[in-house]
């Protein structure tokens, strides 16, 4: 019989280190920890897995003026300590600049980097002819690659705005708008192997070559090696973009119609496409929408289109929000991990500031939350910019923004959202980084246990004015690290391994002294579906516990995304694995 899981453990999961307790004292500190304190060109960054995160960044090397921008990386672990060389690991310092830097994970503890690179310009000009390059860097900073990176596409004339996924296999694929065919972007796509290798056409496999320019593609897996990829598309004219997608198989072949599947065409403007997984096969496509052409305000559409390129819902999208003033701006999604999207974005419905509203689509795309979306914040005369999201692991979603409403120089704010659409932390975000300064550009990624690392570009240096790159943890239950410091657990618990899984997966924890241990495995619903382990006492040390995809009855487990909770006394920490069928 399946069992509803107390929401109360849900939530307390996050409020525990899933750290070695070995590690003593967060270094995390009040506004932040310094990641990296020269110039930074913008950055990104992914989960570590172990409840920290590696971060990557185009920065300059020496306070130098004339210094160029080069492609450094650094891993913070879940305490708030760096753990690789100190200033970061140089990923590329070919001659001229490197930058627009994107990180995917490995699967192995490391990532894979990739940027925009003008070593054609090695004066430190911006030319027109932008090539791709990436590295890996494995678990223990060591990049694996040839020096200064491979080459993902060195085509003629620009390559710009890349995206990549990891490809489940060690490698990554990536796509990109490029102008190697004149003065029109096309949208092509790329895979590398663990190793660094090409595998696609030489400079990337054509996705769309139509009329007119094809920009600002985004991708996601397809669940069988290879992606989805949407972007907007002029070839009705320079006045109407559209919402088109294409699928590309493991192999670089794409698998729907020459140019892409038509979304929406409706008329006016549709314009930054966001695509996230349906764990089908499909996906879920949002973009900023101005068919109401009286007001020539944006709303936020959607649509699904399945594994064989189909719209699944009404002809071009569904709304998931058109109340008055401007939303769509900055909008963001994510996959709620049951089929459906959580989105976020910059609301002007009450004509007095830009608030943040979130809305989640079920598989359906029957909007699941508060008709209109909830309101993350509402400050009162308060610009709230740039939020970012990513999944919480239980089924909500992490939010992060540069906020003003301490003074014209934004500080970092932070929410989480529950699956029912219920704010947990404080009303209006948490506090994050109040540094007098201004703060933006923020990224906010998973910790594996409710919570989040939050990375930024921070000017709080007033001797240099310089753009730098700061973070933070924010525990599951809304406490900020150094500000409201996580009790230290009395067990670690590591990532499934393999995780995404065929057939099973390992589950280890590390435990200080001899305890009774529960081990169970979830549904995304809340439902038990194994019992692997129930007060079961356990010696002090390393342990391992196999789950092999089966139920308590003995049946498998359908394909899906599961949550392994590992319970030592009152203390909770939860995994999420994928299994794959």
């Amino acid at each position: 019989m399946f069992h509803r899981l107390q929401p109360r453990l849900i939530l307390s999961a996050g409020c525990f280190l899933a750290l070695s307790p070995l590690s003593a004292l967060a270094q995390w500190q009040v506004d932040g920890v310094p990641v990296f304190t020269q110039q930074t060109s913008g950055h990104s960054t992914i989960p570590d897995g172990a409840g920290g995160a590696i971060v990557t960044w185009g920065g300059y090397s020496s306070p130098s003026s004339s210094s160029l921008f080069d492609i450094y990386a650094q891993r913070i672990n879940a305490a708030g300590v760096a753990q690789w060389t100190a200033g970061g690991v140089t990923m590329c310092a070919a001659p001229g600049h490197q930058r627009g830097v994107t990180i995917v994970a490995d699967g192995a503890g490391g990532a894979i980097i990739a940027w925009q690179d003008y070593r054609a310009y090695p004066s430190g000009d911006l030319g027109p002819n932008v090539d791709i390059y990436a590295q890996r860097v494995n678990a223990d900073g060591v990049p694996q690659w040839a020096t200064d990176g491979v080459p993902v596409c060195t085509a003629a004339n620009l390559q710009t705005t890349f995206q990549s996924v990891s490809d489940g296999a060690g490698g990554a694929i990536g796509t990109w708008h490029d102008y190697r065919n004149g003065n029109n972007a096309d949208i092509y796509a790329q895979r590398l192997d663990a190793a660094g290798v090409p595998l696609w056409t030489p400079d990337g496999v054509a996705l769309c070559t139509a009329v007119g320019n094809q920009i600002d593609p985004d991708l996601a897996l397809d669940g069988a090696g290879g992606v989805l990829v949407a972007w907007h598309d002029y070839r009705s004219g320079s006045q109407n973009s559209d919402i088109y997608a294409q699928r590309v198989d493991a192999g670089g072949v794409a698998q729907w119609t020459s140019d892409g599947v038509a979304l929406c065409t409706a008329a006016g403007r549709q314009e930054h496409a966001r695509i996230v997984s349906d764990g089908a096969g499909g996906a879920i496509v949002s973009w900023q929408d101005t068919r109401n052409l009286l007001t020539l305000l944006s709303d936020i559409y959607a649509q699904r289109v399945n594994a064989e390129g189909a719209p699944q819902w009404v002809i071009d999208g569904i709304a998931v929000c058109s109340e008055p003033g401007d939303q769509g701006t900055y909008a963001r999604s994510v996959s709620d991990g049951a089929g459906g999207a959580i989105s976020i974005w910059s609301d002007t419905r009450t004509g007095t500031n830009s608030d943040l509203y979130a809305q989640r689509l079920n598989a359906g795309g029957v909007p699941q939350w508060t008709a209109g979306g909830v309101a993350v914040c509402t400050v009162a005369a308060t610009t709230s910019r740039q939020p970012t999201i990513d999944s919480d692991g239980f089924g909500g979603a992490l939010m992060s923004w540069a906020d003003d409403r301490n003074g014209s120089d934004t500080d970092i704010y932070a929410q989480r959202v529950s699956a029912e659409g219920v704010p947990h932390w404080t009303v209006d975000g948490v506090a994050v980084c109040t540094n007098p300064r201004r703060q933006e550009g923020t990224l906010i990624v998973t910790d594996g246990t409710g919570g989040g690392i939050l990375t930024w570009s921070d000017y709080r240096d007033i001797s240099t004015n310089y753009t730098q790159i700061y973070a933070q943890r924010v525990y599951g239950g809304g406490g900020v690290a150094a500000v409201s410091p996580g009790r230290v657990e009395q067990f670690a618990m590591r990532a499934p391994h393999p995780n995404p899984a065929h057939a099973g997966t390992s589950i280890s924890f590390d435990l200080v002294t001899t305890q009774r241990v529960s081990v169970s495995v979830y549904n995304v619903s809340g439902q038990l579906v194994r019992a692997l382990a129930a007060k079961r006492e356990f010696p002090a040390g390393s342990q391992n516990l196999v789950w092999d995809g089966t139920s308590d009855a003995g049946t498998p487990a359908s394909a899906g995304v599961y949550f392994i909770r590992v319970m030592a006394g009152d203390a909770s920490v939860a995994r999420r694995v994928a299994i794959l069928r």
